[in-house]
Formats: structure tokens, C-alpha cells, sequence
């Protein structure tokens, strides 16, 4: 089993990972795709609400924020949260 994860807009012609996928077809390995997209707002929001232990209800203002800096992007949503409790903009109590 491999498991790999990539933007694909990133991997061109020739890239070691286009070549590998490539070499995997050939072999007649079985290779399976899934690409995913970013989130809708309110999959934010229960992903806030889940990592906060909180309501949606409550957290749906920071919600929308954390949405649009990061337009549903799943890596950028984790990543933004992260900075937020690294400043200390974000605790728990």
C-alpha cells in the first residue's frame, strides 16, 4: 500500500511523482484516485466547532472568518487555527 498526497497542479510533466504513477500504470498496479476539494462553510464551522469542543451555534462567527482567509482549504483551515492559538488570539479557558 502507498499512499500519497499531492496538489495536482503542482505535479508537471516529468516530476518524480508523475513518473511514479506513470511506471505504476504500466506495471498494471492498481492505482486508485481521490481528489478532494475544499470545504463548504458550514463543514468549517462543524470542523471549528469540533476542535473547540463548542456549539456550532457559538462558533460560527470565527467561523466565517477562518473560511474566508482560506477560502474552505482544509490544510490553510488547520494551519490558520494553528497560528491564531500560537499569537495567543486563540485559548482555552
Amino acid at each position: 500500500l502507498i499512499l500519497g498526497c499531492y496538489r495536482d497542479d503542482e505535479v508537471v510533466e516529468g516530476h518524480p511523482l508523475e513518473v511514479l504513477l506513470g511506471d505504476l500504470v504500466v506495471s498494471r498496479a492498481r492505482v486508485s484516485t481521490l481528489r478532494t476539494g475544499n470545504m463548504d462553510e458550514a463543514t468549517v464551522n462543524a470542523l471549528v466547532s469540533d476542535a473547540l469542543h463548542m456549539s456550532p451555534r457559538l462558533v460560527g462567527s470565527l467561523s466565517s472568518i477562518v473560511y474566508r482567509k482560506t477560502n474552505g482549504n482544509g490544510l490553510f483551515v488547520v494551519q490558520f487555527l494553528k497560528s491564531l492559538c500560537d499569537e495567543g488570539l486563540l485559548t482555552f479557558s
